[in-house]
């Protein structure tokens, strides 16, 4: 896999929470929702060799109640992608 194919996967990840979550009520629990998914979508594609690992978090200091009330949810991502095997 190459690693535009890993940033794809990654891309989709995301996209599938994000999509997930416009469809549940908002509440203070729906960020850890989302990173949640998230985090279990990345561990899998550490599993398949996809990525090497990565991880998820909420600041508190960049999403601030009146944003998230607004719908606007800020994510702090990190991704090392595995590297290309040669055959």
């Amino acid at each position: 896999m190459t690693g535009a194919d890993a940033k794809q996967a990654v891309w989709n990840a995301v996209q599938e929470a994000a999509t997930w979550a416009a469809d549940q009520p908002l509440t203070d629990d729906l960020p850890a929702q989302v990173t949640t998914r998230i985090q279990a979508s990345f561990d899998a594609l550490a599993d398949d060799g996809v990525i090497r690992r990565g991880s998820v978090r909420v600041d508190p200091a960049r999403n601030r109640p009146a944003d998230l009330t607004a719908g606007k949810l800020c994510l702090d991502f990190e991704i090392q992608v595995a590297p290309e095997m040669s055959v």
